[in-house]
Order: structure tokens, then sequence, then C-alpha cells
């Protein structure tokens, strides 16, 4: 993000933005009706009350007004779901600041991968970002696993219609908002990858920036570790599933290394396989990761998958104790709202 958008048709501010940015050295787009990518790309947006926009798909908008701020103003950055209201000339200084400083990205990110494929990576996922979404509030759920998709499935929604990552590339041109657009499976928000559909990751990526500016949270089931590298860049948090066998280690442990893993807030979560005999702990040890669960194989779990209901929570069970488990890691501590 490179540059302060500036949506105005009024000279008296113009002149003033323009001269607020000449002082700290700020690249300035001035616009009366500006285009998708001078939107997306700015990193601060100023919005005239008295512009023709209607809505904006970004998570730092300033209403900026010249004089006293009235009803029409307030009512703008209740629709735009502005940041804050300024006004020159009295708010100079505060302008100044905002164009020096970077605004932090809102949502925090939770990538789950794996080092070998079938293992339950994306159910534990779909549970877990469940569980946050019984916690907190605009929750969204990203398959980013485009060699196998099939995520609508595993919540029980391939029959209904909902938007993928093609359809919310070309609604991100409107600019309006994205989260509104998104599928709803009971509070859960999220974006499927139809089974065999073939998705350009550049435009993806560039819906997840819209979207992370709208959520507050937001879950990436990013599939296989050394297919994914870009998503798994993105990440705040990162839970690796490993099983527990002696390949699965190995493999685990040679893409592992080329990571920088201290980097982030990273769990292991070691799927128990039948007839396995090494346990978790020693898997976490060997990889040297800090244990977060075990993820055992629960009948019910998957037929309540099978039977098209969802990752709804299975009392008592072992699976669900373990999701728990995750979701404490992640959000028991406020790890995800401190890095938000």
């Amino acid at each position: 993000m490179s540059h302060v958008l500036l949506v105005t048709s009024d000279s008296y501010l113009v002149t003033e933005i323009e001269q607020i940015a000449s002082i700290t050295g700020t690249s300035l787009i001035v616009s009366t009706h500006p285009k998708p990518n001078e939107i997306q790309e700015a990193r601060r947006i100023f919005i005239d009350p008295d512009s023709e926009i209607l809505a904006l798909s970004h998570g730092d908008v300033w209403v900026l007004t010249s004089g006293p701020s009235g009803p029409r103003t307030w009512q703008c950055a209740a629709r735009l779901n502005a940041q804050n209201i300024v006004s020159l000339p009295t708010d100079r200084q505060v302008i100044a600041q905002a164009f020096t400083t970077t605004p932090q990205s809102k949502a925090h990110v939770t990538a789950f991968t794996s080092t070998t494929g079938g293992i339950g990576t994306s159910t534990l996922a779909t549970h877990v970002a469940a569980g946050m979404a019984r916690r907190f509030s605009d929750v969204v759920l990203l398959d980013a696993d485009f060699t196998r998709g099939g995520l609508d499935i595993t919540l029980g929604q391939e029959q209904n219609m909902h938007s993928t990552w093609t359809d919310l590339s070309q609604q991100r041109e409107s600019s309006e908002a994205l989260l509104p657009q998104l599928a709803t499976w009971n509070e859960l928000k999220y974006v499927a990858t139809p089974v065999d559909s073939a998705i350009n990751t550049h435009e993806a990526l560039q819906v997840f920036e819209n979207i992370k500016y709208e959520a507050i949270e937001i879950v990436l089931d990013c599939g296989m570790t050394n297919q994914n590298n870009e998503w798994l860049d993105l990440a705040d948090s990162l839970c690796v599933v490993v099983p527990n066998t002696l390949r699965g280690i190995a493999i685990a442990r040679e893409q592992l290394s080329h990571y920088e893993l201290q980097e982030k807030h990273v769990g292991l979560a070691v799927r128990q396989l039948p007839g396995a005999s090494i346990s978790p702990m020693m898997v976490a040890q060997t990889l040297n990761v800090p244990f977060w669960g075990a993820i055992p194989s629960e009948a019910r779990v998957l037929e309540l998958i099978e039977q098209g209901i969802g990752p709804v929570p299975v009392r008592g069970g072992s699976f669900n104790r373990n999701v728990m488990n995750i979701l404490d890691h992640l959000v028991g501590n406020e790890t995800l709202h401190s890095a938000a």
C-alpha cells in the first residue's frame, strides 16, 4: 500500500491535503471517482461526506470535512464504517500524523497446513473456525487449498449457492464491502473452492487483502505445506498437522526446515492414525514444535460431515476436547486480539 487517497471535489480540501502530503513526503492521489486499484492499494482513505461514494471496501477510511461536522457527516461515517472524522483546519496536525503512520491490518490470520495429504486438516480447520465463530463476530474461513477444494462439502453446503473466489474477485471491482456477500454456515462466514475449479491465485490474494480489512479473524485451510507457501507467509499463527508415523515425522522435519517458524505463533496438531504407536508428545519433541493437540479418528465427527450437518461439536468426544485445546492456544491468552 503506497499512497493516501483523497476522495473529494472540494478545492479547499484538495489544497490543504496536498500541502500536508508535500510536507510529510506522502504520495497522494486525489479523485472524485477513484479506480478500484487506487482504493485497494491505498494505505488510508480520506473522503468528503459530499462525495458520491456510497460504499468502500477498505479497512481504514476517514471522513474529512471543512468546518464543523453535522448529520450528513455522521451518516457518511456510519455508512462507510469510518475509523475517524476529522476537520480542516482544526485537525491539521492529526491528519499529518495519519499521513506518516501505516494502519495495521484488522484481522488476525491463522493458517492450517499439513505435511502430507488426507489426514484431516480441512476437518480440523473447519471445526476450529466454527469454534471461533461461536466466540467472536466476523470470523471467516477461507479455502486456500486450490488443488483439492471441497470445503463446502465439509460444511454440508455443497448443494447451496455460495460465493467463490472468482465471484468475489469480480465483485471487488465495485468497491463494495465483501464480508456481507460471503456465504454463512451458522455464525461462520466462508469462501469455498469448488472441486476441479480453476482459481487465479493472484486474484484470490487480492480478495484476501480486502477481507482482511473487514474481518476480525481469518482461518486459512491451506492444504499441504509445500504447495501454499504464499498463503502460509500471510499467517500470524500457524497450526501444522502431522501424522504420528516415522515417515510423517521425516517429511515434516524436512518441510518445516524451510520456514522461519520463530517469527510466527506456531503449534503442532498430531493426527493419531489407527495402528501408529508414536505418542503425540514424542512427535512434538522430535520436531521441536509446541504441542497444541492430538487429533484422533472419531467416527461421530465423520458421520456428521457425511450427513451434511457440518462441524458441530461432539460433546464429550476426544476430537472436540482437542479442538478446544487448539482454540485456547489461539485465543485463550488473547493472542488473536493482540495482533489485530
